[in-house]
């Protein structure tokens, strides 16, 4: 070979490994620049997202059938890959599990609901939600299913400080309202946490249930105070003990054919077939996307206070009750539905029933139960605000209801 063809030969050779160098440090560079930003928008960035599923995804380790992949299929180690930093999120499906009936509207997470709220898991060393509020409403927060705070929010903006700890951990974080639909709505505007990696929504629970009622459902009187207290009603413990998710639609005073009153004309102001279609924020209409395994209807004990054993009234509400019993039936064509009754009174059982075995028959419905709770005994077990039901007795009618889901559906 000529000496210069040589020396060309060994030029273009210098060339192609000197642009192979510089690509490959091009490659590098966005990826350490990414690791030294923080990030603030409030739904997280595509090149942030991007890096998070790739680094994810590239590790391989999210088939791996470990004890570090998490119930939502996110994969610890991989996460605890990426940089701490401090981020912030809106409460969007993205990221949070909605609990309960909520409206995600202008960034923002609003609810009212007695128990509805949000939950996300992350790993990270801190955690804050920016919540605002129509008024006064009591809210819980849980770490890992432990209650944490328990809190009365006044009316506006405020930053609730829910985690914290020296070295990164994953962790559930849970924000509940406890308090009934009559106390105000509450709204997230933002989750912020310092953390390796994002927010996740939490798993979805192997079954669901859906519960519909007055204030004995919402756990008004509780603690003896007006605000109530829905994670001691029976709903929350059934829930519990099954380890399902639920989601709560209930109003003090509220009625199938008449709302509380002591006089003899019906009230016809607060009903619960124009409330079960609403989502309740802006009187949006909740479009049941949402399906649940099994319904729990309980009510009747206002419009038994009208009713008061005279013929024609109880006429009057069977066929209320019937049309309502039709109306969830359509909205959750395979739902099983028990309707349920008898804690503060047993007037209206025999209706139930006969409602319950009329629509079932006429419409060959085959999902369609009735259950009686114990009447409530106040000398025994005491009784909360205006002769409510007690914590005692809400863990009587839990426990009662539960054996009977075990029985019918075979929940554990």
């Amino acid at each position: 070979m000529k000496w210069y063809k040589l020396v060309l030969l060994l030029f273009f050779i210098c060339i192609l490994t000197s642009c192979g160098i510089n690509e490959a440090d091009e490659t590098n560079m966005p990826e350490i620049a990414e690791s030294e930003n923080i990030t603030t928008a409030a739904d997280t960035s595509a090149a942030d997202e991007s890096h998070d599923k790739t680094q994810i995804t590239d590790t391989g380790l999210l088939e791996a059938e470990t004890d570090n992949v998490t119930q939502n299929g996110v994969n610890i180690e991989a996460v605890k890959a990426l940089p701490l930093s401090a981020k912030s999120f809106a409460a969007s499906d993205d990221y949070i599990k909605p609990l309960g009936r909520s409206l995600f509207k202008d960034d923002t997470r609003m609810f009212t609901y007695t128990c509805s709220g949000i939950e996300f898991e992350f790993f990270g060393t801190s955690a804050s939600i920016d919540v605002i509020c129509g008024g006064k409403a009591r809210v819980a927060v849980y770490v890992n299913d432990e209650l944490t705070e328990d809190i009365i929010l006044d009316k506006g903006e405020t930053s609730l400080d829910v985690f914290s700890a020296n070295e990164a951990k994953y962790s559930k974080i849970t924000l509940r309202k406890l308090s009934e639909m009559g106390y105000n709505y509450v709204g997230v505007k933002g989750i912020n946490v310092t953390s390796q990696g994002m927010i996740y929504p939490s798993a979805e629970k192997a079954h669901s249930i859906e519960y519909i009622g007055d204030s004995v459902t919402c756990g008004y009187g509780i603690d003896n105070d007006d605000f109530g207290n829905g994670s001691k009603s029976y709903a929350a413990l059934v829930a519990k003990r099954f380890d399902v998710d639920y989601s709560i639609c209930a109003c003090g005073g509220i009625g199938v054919y008449s709302a509380y009153t002591e006089g003899n004309t019906p009230n016809r102001d607060s009903l619960i077939g124009e409330l079960y279609d609403k989502q309740a924020i802006d009187n949006e209409i909740w479009d049941f996307s949402q399906q649940y395994d099994l319904i729990v209807i309980n009510m009747g004990s206002n419009d038994n206070v009208w009713v008061r054993g005279i013929d024609e009234r109880e006429q009057r509400f069977g066929e209320a009750y019937y049309e309502l019993i039709a109306q969830v039936r359509e909205a959750n064509p395979d739902s099983c539905i028990i309707c349920s009754y008898g804690v503060l009174s047993t007037g209206l059982m025999d209706e139930i029933r006969k409602q319950a075995d009329r629509y079932s028959s006429e419409n060959n419905d085959s999902k369609l139960y009735c259950f009686q709770y114990e009447l409530q005994d106040i000398v025994r077990d005491g009784y909360g605000t205006n002769y409510h039901p007690s914590a005692k007795t809400h863990e009587n009618m839990a426990n009662d209801l539960s054996d009977y889901i075990s029985e019918l559906l075979g929940w554990e």
